[in-house]
């Protein structure tokens, strides 16, 4: 009574996609008319076949079970093969979620510590303590001011650093993690924010 149609279906997508089952207990009165479907949460409701017969066992706060008939249970399943459960989409797709977990947690250390200066300016002799401020300076000044000249004086060299492509290629690589699972909960890319390579029109219809 205290939900609307929304979030009742928001629910059942909820459960669908972390458990892979969505159930609701179907409340009657006296002339068999359904009043209204308390949701159950997944993780109390065990499905078994017994005697070739399906019942539900659904557990209370004092933990014990309490045996339902198939009729007073609306039970939605996911994907699944025996025709009892569906499987939960986060335990079907654990490797895929751990390499994104995995590659995220890469990508923040690999930020953190495995970036590289744009470049190295070195010199032929060593520099004089009282001379190394003002280089550092006037190194530090022109990369405020792209476009601008920097005078160092003395036998100097500059050494252009670039990433090497198996460090760069794990962007790449979440990018694609990244719809690979929206792929596995059944999302298109795009209604979860991923805009890359997609054609307007198609997106559109």
């Amino acid at each position: 009574p205290n939900m609307s149609s929304a979030e009742w279906h928001g629910l059942i997508a909820a459960d669908l996609k972390t458990r892979g089952n969505f159930y609701a207990a179907i409340v009657r009165d006296e002339f068999a008319r359904i009043l209204w479907l308390p949701r159950l949460r997944p993780d109390f409701v065990r499905p078994a076949v017994e005697s070739k017969h399906l019942w539900y066992f659904i557990r209370g706060d004092d933990g014990r079970e309490v045996k339902f008939y198939p009729e007073e249970i609306l039970h939605i399943r996911g994907m699944g093969f025996d025709g009892v459960m569906g499987y939960s989409p986060i335990k079907t797709h654990m490797n895929l979620l751990g390499w994104n977990r995995a590659t995220a947690r890469y990508g923040a250390q690999f930020f953190k510590n495995a970036s590289r200066p744009s470049g190295i300016v070195s010199t032929d002799n060593p520099i004089k303590p009282a001379k190394k401020p003002e280089i550092l300076e006037a190194l530090r000044a022109s990369g405020k001011h792209a476009g601008k000249l920097v005078l160092i004086e003395g036998a100097t060299k500059f050494h252009k650093l670039t990433l090497d492509q198996d460090e760069a290629q794990f962007i790449l690589t979440y990018q694609q993690q990244e719809e690979d699972i929206a792929g596995a909960f059944g999302v298109s890319p795009h209604e979860i924010g991923i805009n890359r390579n997609i054609n307007n029109t198609i997106t559109e219809q």
